[in-house]
């Protein structure tokens, strides 16, 4: 088992790390291990520097002794730092990644920023490396000539395989470090006292890395086969015998990346899911553009169309009848403190509002929110919303802000292999997986530390 202690003196090389088998810990061992100098970690998402700077400090590394950016803010951080020599003009438009990055590359490749970068960084650490386009890759390779580089990645966890400039082969990127070594002691099931289920988890791998598939029908006690019924109707009734109800066990439910209407159905379901958001949170700034746009009585409509959307039991019918009525002096009874709050909003503008009315529709005891994230992004960016700021505004200054700290992730989740990739719980639960790859297959039955539920047509997956 190779240790951080024995690759101090690598000059490249790379560490295959499988789902569970300590990545992040062999990481953090790797800056605390090292002698003198600044160690500069790399990964893909700000959520992912949040993670490793929290893991880092509990760890009690000093905070002097590491940097953690994102590649391409780094990048962006270098071009900037030397504009004249870069020659990077940033335009405000997504084209400014590969320019950055292109632009950062060059400058790295200079020798007297060859030797700046040697004297500045003791060492380079890339996480999360399967996800590196070939441009970003090119940039690493470059830095790698001035530092002393260690790659992590797992092929098998590739399932981000989009990019305007592609992926390099692994066959490449192994090559390209020169040396290889593998983690493969399964903590996640060791931890969780279940060692023979990963023992079994990383076997499936081997055969999935070699073009294989899995055989559920053959699985260890901790796994369940559900064949899938063969109409919605049954398909629903199979949800819930497949998801655990404990509510003092981690849950994540795992669909197709392209079904996420799915996803909101599950969620609906009663089975106390919270539905995993995309980080760049489109859906709030969908909102928040509709919001801004609305005046006079769509504004409570779409403040009801917006709780419809993130929690149960909401009659948008009944509600916007009864708001109607209300308004002509035709509707019967007294007029409720939640009706009060919506008849407010048509003569508000801006946040003023928005937060009292979602809190007095949550209020029924019948209406469970399941979009938690965005529902508590949408409080946020009316809260901002005022002195004149836009929803709009606001809602951006939100994601921004929440990218930067990070995400607490729900106890019982329900998302894609490309919202719920790095996380873990003690039951996974798979639906749809015969439209899975071997990679989405592979993450998703690895976020399991006790048991798996795989819902599908076959039992032998992929299906060739």
């Amino acid at each position: 088992m190779v240790s951080p202690e024995d690759l101090l003196g690598v000059r490249r090389g790379v560490v295959i790390a499988p789902a569970g088998c300590g990545k992040t810990q062999f990481l953090v061992g790797s800056v605390k291990v090292n002698p003198s100098g600044r160690v500069l970690v790399l990964t893909h998402t700000r959520a992912g520097v949040a993670a490793i700077r929290e893991r880092l400090r509990k760890a009690g590394v000093a905070q002097q002794s590491f940097r953690v950016a994102t590649l391409d803010a780094w990048s962006a951080w270098l071009a900037l730092r030397f504009p004249k020599t870069s020659g990077f003009v940033p335009t405000g438009t997504a084209a400014d990644y590969g320019g950055a990055r292109d632009a950062a590359t060059a400058l790295i490749r200079e020798p007297c920023f060859q030797r700046l970068l040697a004297s500045t960084y003791a060492r380079l650490l890339v996480d999360e490396y399967q996800d590196c386009g070939n441009g970003q890759h090119a940039m690493v390779l470059a830095l790698a000539d001035a530092i002393p580089t260690l790659a992590l990645g797992d092929p098998m966890q590739r399932i981000f395989t989009f990019g305007p400039d592609g992926l390099p082969t692994w066959d490449s990127i192994v090559s390209s470090f020169q040396q290889s070594w593998e983690l493969s002691r399964p903590w996640r099931w060791e931890n969780a006292g279940e060692i023979g289920f990963g023992t079994w988890i990383l076997e499936q791998r081997r055969k999935l890395l070699a073009g294989g598939s899995v055989d559920f029908s053959a699985a260890p006690p901790n796994v369940r086969w559900i064949s899938r019924p063969p109409t919605d109707d049954t398909y629903f009734a199979i949800q819930h015998q497949a998801i655990p109800q404990k509510p003092t066990e981690t849950v994540i439910v795992i669909n197709s990346s392209r079904d996420r209407d799915g996803r909101h159905r599950i969620a609906r379901g009663g089975y106390r899911l919270s539905v995993v958001e995309r980080a760049d949170l489109p859906d709030l700034i969908s909102w928040a553009a509709k919001l801004d746009s609305a005046v006079s009585t769509t504004r409570s409509w779409q403040v009801i169309q917006f709780a419809h959307d993130v929690m149960t039991d909401i009659d948008r019918t009944s509600i916007l009848q009864r708001l109607n009525d209300i308004r002509h002096r035709a509707a019967p009874g007294p007029v409720t403190d939640e009706e009060r709050a919506l008849l407010s909003l048509d003569t508000s503008s801006g946040g003023d509002g928005i937060v009292a009315t979602l809190q007095q529709l949550a209020r029924s005891r019948e209406r469970v929110p399941f979009r938690h994230e965005l529902l508590e992004a949408m409080c946020q960016t009316a809260n901002l919303a005022t002195a004149g700021r836009s929803l709009m505004a606001a809602a951006l200054k939100v994601v921004e802000q929440r990218a930067a700290d990070g995400r607490i992730l729900p106890r019982r989740a329900v998302g894609s292999t490309l919202l719920l990739k790095g996380l873990e719980a003690d039951h996974a639960v798979v639906f749809d997986a015969d439209t899975m790859s071997s990679a989405d297959i592979y993450v998703a039955m690895s976020r399991a530390s006790r048991t798996l539920t795989v819902v599908s047509n076959s039992f032998v997956l992929p299906r060739g």
